[in-house]
């Protein structure tokens, strides 16, 4: 009757609670190794029992329920067995449990209490299980659920836990191991009590030897190996280095399949991250566990941010604060700061040069300017009146940018602004967003990603973290399409780019120009009151990357903000630095420059002294050449008149004194000759130099007297005219041919009238 009684109350057993427990995610860097497993409660992970050879199945057959292939879900033998020695002991010293049983209080979490009802209830939905199941699903649903100590559920887990191996490619030894610990975790477990589980995995192999699932041989063999544990089979995982990056990519692919991060945890999921370990670890190292993270005068250490990412748009590499363990706050995606001059490039340059055609070697005006009330000034209140846009940029002027945008218009730059995926406020509408001022600024996630838009050609592919996930059965769930967004034209980003290099070689950011490879940047600090500082920025691109660090404090205070000695320049650049010389020491490639663009070779002297753009000439020393970027369609065309090869001098005499010497003149037609006079008494003999003059004007008249020249002899003479400033520099090319050779007459032809041939 109460047998009865209690079948009807128990009904039957739950499907779900047998076929869908909880799964741990696995998480795996751009490689495809494997760098983090998630989970809430249980970690675990599914198994195919088909891909199992028998000596694993038989292991924990053996080990667990010998006759599990020929009962029907209770063993009978082993049940009066139980029940004798329990009698004999006078209390529960033994158990009966099958594994379909095991299997049924696992998944059902039945109570403790009333022990032999329970043992009822589980044996009942033991033969109703049998019933409706094959006997490799139940021993693959027991595999999946029973616990092997170590945090780690099912036996896919605590193969890679413990041997650092999939479930499928445990041997032997191995797989007796794992058996052996489910007598009881805390007492087997091998990295717990190595000699408890080898005596355990021993007996289990005796049973195996003895009921012909293995020979002597392999037996002698399992049991005299030593047993091959991994060196963090005893440790939690190490993800520490991993953990910003981890904490990004499960939000973003919990957003991605519109699911609670509670259910990605539980669902099995192989999330298949961009992460590149070895950048990932390069920066932890530099920010996290280097010296370089600045101090409060109270002793509190700043904050820092790091953001990584490909020319594709694949972040790589995130740290979003100073310790290396993630925290529920991530400043490179949570946190927005004032970006200051590393917004420069976003709302002010980019859309001046697409818009205004600024180039280069445009002249602007670095003086006090009063734009309606609002004076902006350059860092440390220095001025230098006429200036190139390209020295604007490297010396990171405020003035020459406020009058920029002042001339831009706003709302042209806060389109722009949106087409880099910075987001801002209604308020953000005023000429101090030149110089990054924002009611909440830019997040460095997004600054990095804005500034792939200048290794892109104008596009700005949008960052990601996740490549592709699948689900608990391997099935493709989602898969990353990458997405891109038109911000300028190929010839204006690479304009911006170039001068990032600069920046990098010559500017604020030039402690990069011992990276020896190509590479650009631009430098950002925000000012705190005159004290100190609030943020301190670099933003960097590399041909096939882009990097952003930002350095500062959550709440910036008298006591807690940066020295004024912490700039972009400084901490920041060096972090940049180290991170491409350690995790990039061979470079990264070449900037490509689009078509419709090109370098032209300027003359220097003639810009750096009028501001005027011709080109060089054949005669221009290389230090007097500057290589500049121009479109092809505002190619300069007007050649330095400076570097030009004089013309021979004009009014060339020759005449003899009346007594001993020649006298030789002409007059100057250049200002930058250098004119010689060569001398030959006999036409087999070869000319020489016997006078030199320069630093003469335009249309000056010279006359030189050969005293040397003898009475009774007759001489030829000839000219040459070369650029002085040019042939002293080592352009021997800048002289003109000689001029003709004229013959003085003798001292007895004194009196006759001479005239040099035409």
């Amino acid at each position: 009757m109460i047998w009865f009684y209690a079948v009807d109350k128990w009904g039957t057993y739950d499907r779900d609670a047998l076929e869908n427990l909880s799964l741990s995610t696995y998480l795996y860097d751009n490689s495809d190794n494997m760098i983090a497993t998630v989970f809430s409660g249980e970690n675990r992970t599914k198994t195919d029992i088909s891909e199992l050879p028998d000596h694993i199945l038989n292991s924990f057959v053996a080990a667990e329920d010998l006759r599990f292939y020929n009962h029907i879900g209770i063993d009978p033998y082993r049940m009066l067995g139980a029940l004798a020695a329990n009698l004999k002991s006078g209390r529960i010293v033994q158990g009966a449990s099958t594994i379909t049983q095991q299997l049924v209080k696992l998944s059902h979490g039945l109570t403790p209490e009333k022990k032999y009802m329970r043992k009822l209830q589980e044996a009942y939905y033991a033969i109703l299980i049998e019933r409706d199941y094959s006997k490799d699903e139940i021993l693959e649903m027991y595999l999946d659920c029973v616990y092997f100590g170590n945090g780690a559920y099912g036996i896919e887990s605590a193969a890679k836990k413990y041997f650092g191996k999939t479930a499928k490619e445990l041997d032997l030894i191995e797989s007796t191991a794992l058996a052996a610990v489910l007598k009881a975790p805390s007492n087997y477990a091998p990295h717990l009590n190595e000699e408890n589980n080898k005596k355990r995995r021993n007996s289990i192999l005796n049973t195996m030897l003895e009921n012909d699932m293995i020979d002597e041989r392999e037996a002698s063999a399992a049991m005299e190996a030593p047993l091959p544990l991994t060196d963090t089979a005893g440790s939690a995982n190490n993800t520490a280095i991993y953990s910003w990056f981890i904490k990004k990519a499960v939000e973003d692919a919990a957003s991605l399949l519109d699911i609670s991060t509670q259910e990605l945890f539980t669902g099995g999921y192989r999330i298949f991250t961009t992460m590149d370990a070895s950048a990932q670890e390069t920066a932890v190292q530099i920010l996290c566990e280097g010296d370089l993270i600045p101090i409060s005068r109270a002793g509190t250490n700043a904050e820092c941010a790091l953001v990584y990412i490909n020319k594709d748009g694949a972040v790589e590499a995130l740290i979003g604060g100073a310790n290396k363990s993630a925290s529920d706050f991530s400043r490179a995606t949570d946190a927005k700061r004032q970006p200051g001059s590393v917004l420069k490039p976003l709302a002010v340059y980019t859309p001046c040069i697409e818009i205004k055609g600024l180039m280069p070697t445009d002249v602007l005006r670095d003086e006090q300017m009063d734009f309606n009330g609002y004076v902006p000034s350059n860092y440390g209140n220095a001025l230098y009146g006429k200036i190139s846009f390209r020295k604007v940029f490297e010396k990171s002027l405020n003035i020459p940018a406020v009058y920029l945008l002042d001339q831009l218009g706003v709302e042209n730059s806060r389109d722009y602004l949106n087409r880099f995926g910075i987001s801002f406020e209604n308020e953000d509408r005023y000429l101090s967003l030149a110089l990054g001022s924002m009611k909440y600024g830019a997040s460095p996630y997004e600054l990095a990603n804005a500034y792939l838009t200048f290794i892109n050609d104008g596009f700005r592919p949008k960052a990601y973290t996740i490549r592709f996930i699948t689900n608990s059965k391997g099935e493709l769930i989602y898969e990353n399409n990458e997405s891109r967004q038109y911000v300028s034209s190929p010839s204006s980003a690479f304009i911006v780019c170039d001068l990032m290099r600069s920046t990098a070689l010559d500017g604020t950011a030039k402690k990069l120009s011992v990276y020896g490879h190509p590479i650009g940047a631009k430098t950002g600090t925000v000012d705190y009151n005159g004290v100190g500082n609030r943020d301190a920025w670099i933003c960097t691109i590399t041909p096939n990357h882009s990097l952003a660090v930002w350095m500062g404090f959550d709440q910036t205070n008298e006591n807690t903000h940066l020295d004024s000695s912490v700039t972009g320049s400084n901490q920041p650049a060096s972090a940049a630095l180290r991170f491409f010389q350690e995790h990039l020491p061979d470079g990264d490639g070449e900037f490509i420059k689009p078509d419709g663009i090109n370098w032209y070779a300027i003359d220097k002297k003639t810009y750096d002294e009028e501001f005027a753009i011709k080109t060089a000439t054949t005669i221009t020393p290389q230090e007097y050449i500057m290589y500049e970027l121009f479109e092809n369609s505002k190619a300069p065309s007007e050649v330095s008149d400076f570097w030009q090869i004089p013309g021979l001098p004009e009014d060339i005499f020759i005449s003899r004194n009346i007594g001993q010497g020649i006298n030789i003149g002409f007059t100057s037609t250049s200002v930058n000759a250098r004119y010689r006079i060569y001398r030959r008494k006999n036409q087999s003999d070869g000319f020489t130099e016997i006078y030199a003059v320069s630093n003469i004007e335009q249309g000056e008249q010279i006359t030189y007297s050969d005293n040397d020249a003898g009475l009774l002899s007759q001489y030829e003479y000839c000219l040459t005219a070369e650029h002085a400033l040019a042939y002293d520099m080592g352009v021997h090319s800048a002289v003109t041919d000689p001029s003709p050779v004229y013959t003085a007459p003798r001292s007895f032809d004194w009196f006759e009238r001479w005239s040099i041939p035409d």
